[in-house]
């Protein structure tokens, strides 16, 4: 599992991707992931 945090910790230590990021830009970065899978149709229709 990636990790996706600016600060590496114990978690971020046993993950197996740690990605750093700017502090106070997470919810960016999940939006963005949202859209790109939106765009890309990478979700299940219900």
């Amino acid at each position: 599992m990636a990790l996706v945090d600016p600060r590496f910790s114990k978690t971020a230590s046993k993950a197996w991707k740690w990605v750093s990021i700017k502090p106070a830009t997470e919810a960016a970065f999940a939006l963005a992931m949202v859209r790109w899978a939106i765009e890309n149709e990478r979700y299940v229709r219900t």
